[in-house]
């Protein structure tokens, strides 16, 4: 799932995770709203809504259909090549809707959606992904774990920034370990020369240092250096097997 915040001069923060929201009480905003958006590293799909005090609910798997190619949800590009980690597609402000808490219905009439029609682009023609300067489209920079670059929303949200490629405060991060795991890896090589064409077997050991079974399902990734000493995004590998509890 993904934690952090959005930052739009038009609109202010959009949070990704009602966790890391609480008000002057100390009390979390996930007792009165359980909103999070989830990422499937896996499939590269992100789902869930995001919140904005100024424009409501923000979905990233909206029901309709975008204005412009790509007409499909927000999504990563998780096949290892040179467009690894791009950010395309979707997410779709739920106000525009006449049944904004559901984010559905019919749209609101022009007028009282300003001629805004919600929809928010992740990447584009003027702001391309991946880019992993932070200075284009949304990007998912998998060596660092967060989301970085610009999404547009039109008049109402303009640029929504994730992250800058340096920066660590505020930023949209992924939390791709649930509570009370913990994964040590130090991949193990035969010994000898790597073949091209040969298989070659990687080990890491997944261990439960909480209390209680962890449930879910947790798929191996594997980030491999090739060729060189700098790690790159064509450098991450996906492994095949994946973990359904752990006592």
């Amino acid at each position: 799932e993904l934690h952090g915040w959005a930052w739009s001069s038009n609109i202010g923060w959009v949070g990704f995770n009602c966790a890391d929201a609480t008000d002057a009480m100390g009390v979390s905003a996930c007792d009165s709203a359980n909103y999070k958006v989830l990422f499937d590293d896996a499939s590269g799909s992100l789902t869930g809504e995001a919140w904005s005090s100024s424009i409501g609910w923000i979905r990233f798997n909206p029901s309709d259909t975008p204005p412009f190619a790509p007409t499909t949800p927000a999504r990563v590009n998780m096949v290892a090549g040179p467009t690894f980690g791009a950010v395309t597609g979707w997410m779709r402000a739920c106000s525009v809707y006449d049944n904004p808490s559901s984010c559905s219905g019919l749209l609101e009439s022009n007028t009282a959606r300003g001629g805004w029609d919600g929809w928010i682009k992740m990447s584009g023609t003027n702001h391309t992904s991946p880019n992993l300067t932070g200075g284009g489209g949304v990007t998912y920079d998998a060596a660092d774990n967060k989301f970085i670059g610009f999404a547009w929303g039109g008049d109402v949200v303009g640029w929504l920034r994730f992250c800058a490629a340096n920066e660590t405060d505020f930023c949209v991060t992924v939390s791709s370990l649930p509570p009370d795991l913990d994964v040590t890896a130090g991949p193990s090589v035969k010994s000898g020369s790597l073949v091209a064409g040969s298989a070659v077997t990687f080990q890491g050991t997944v261990t439960n240092i909480g209390g209680s079974t962890a449930g879910g399902t947790f798929a191996n990734r594997f980030l491999i250096d090739l060729d060189s000493s700098t790690f790159v995004t064509a450098d991450v590998i996906r492994g095949g097997d994946s973990i359904t509890a752990l006592a």
